[in-house]
């Protein structure tokens, strides 16, 4: 799963390892900017320059944000992307330049992109191995997550990463775009980092993190070994944000295992929210929002077989199931997300074993 994760990826919170009584532990804030999808496929070309010499930039990466459109500009600094759905955040970033985005709600036919150096980079003050080697893994903790999913990621190069350290806060960057192989998945993910920040209080790690996602398709190598993605594939979708999100986009939560009730906080307070579909409105752009429930707070209950896929509320049978709980938050009046299930803005909270799946677990938006 801002998948402006981040990690817009605005985004995305997440909050990790609470009960029903209190939050603990960890909370986890993802952004992201992710393209919206529309029916419409078409090609769009343009080219990559130096806004100084004005010379071609050969091989620069330029891709859809949150999928797995993309490509790298020839010997000329020239690229085609095929079968783009508009409107879309196009990414454009090269080595040693800043990273661009463009948000185009339409083909442009061409896009002319001029980069700039990327000459101003803060300075570095961890350098003690220990200490880089602890911070590393508490990052890698915080970005991929601690489950069976990030136990089978792998950053390829940590050297790219930076720390930088003041008081309980902890300030992250990466010199290049951040290569993180997910074989489990399928994927090598492109990952251009553009902030991630954690702080600890309260005993608990709070981390908010910025960046851009492109999600390139690896080789399986046998038959086998493609069913076996496949597999892992809905097995990491089932039960995660995008699907709790493009089931109650589709109105097709109880379809889709999921049961919502409102958690009463407030003393007094008898009657609670079940049905979510009253506070939903069309947002234009295959975009919807969660209108009137800010500060309030539910409780998602997934009904599930065993392989995870999702058990049809409105024809439950006897069959045996399992029951996962978390938790959502809207933190703001309103809430928008997309038809594939991605926040745009910075206003959805969730908690508990949605949570536990962070970029370790994350699909590209198709």
């Amino acid at each position: 799963m801002i998948r402006k994760w981040v990690l817009s990826f605005p985004g995305i919170m997440i909050q990790t390892k609470i009960d029903m009584k209190s939050v603990k532990r960890l909370l986890f804030t993802v952004l992201f900017i992710f393209p919206l999808a529309v029916l419409a496929q078409e090609s769009m070309t343009g080219a990559v320059i130096d806004s100084v010499t004005r010379e071609a930039l050969p091989f620069a990466t330029v891709y859809v944000n949150g999928t797995t459109k993309g490509t790298i500009t020839d010997d000329f600094g020239l690229f085609e992307l095929k079968n783009v759905n508009f409107p879309v955040d196009v990414v454009i970033s090269f080595v040693g330049y800043k990273t661009q985005v463009h948000h185009l709600t339409s083909n442009p036919g061409y896009l002319l992109v001029e980069l700039r150096t990327n000459d101003k980079l803060p300075e570095v003050v961890i350098t003690d191995y220990n200490e880089r080697e602890n911070i590393m893994s508490y990052f890698k903790k915080l970005m991929l997550g601690d489950n069976y999913w990030a136990k089978h990621a792998t950053i390829r190069d940590e050297d790219v990463l930076m720390f930088e350290q003041d008081g309980r806060k902890l300030h992250v960057w990466a010199t290049e775009p951040l290569i993180i192989e997910l074989p489990f998945l399928g994927y090598e993910l492109y990952l251009d980092l553009v902030s991630f920040e954690a702080e600890h209080v309260n005993r608990m790690d709070r981390c908010d993190m910025l960046g851009y996602y492109y999600y390139k398709p690896i080789d399986p190598g046998s038959k086998s070994k493609a069913r076996k993605i496949v597999k892992n594939r809905q097995e990491a979708f089932y039960n995660s944000s995008l699907h709790f999100l493009t089931s109650l986009y589709e109105n097709r939560l109880e379809e889709n295992g999921f049961k919502v009730t409102e958690i009463l906080i407030e003393l007094g307070k008898e009657d609670g929210i079940t049905d979510l579909s009253p506070y939903i409105k069309s947002a234009g752009d295959n975009k919807k929002q969660i209108c009137g429930l800010k500060g309030r707070q539910f409780l998602i209950q997934y009904t599930h077989h065993r392989d995870g896929s999702p058990v049809n509320l409105k024809n439950l049978g006897r069959s045996l199931h399992n029951v996962s709980n978390s938790q959502v938050v809207f933190l703001d009046d309103a809430c928008t997300f997309t038809g594939s299930g991605l926040v745009s803005d910075n206003n959805i909270l969730f908690l508990g074993d949605i949570a536990q799946k962070r970029v370790a677990a994350s699909l590209p938006a198709e």
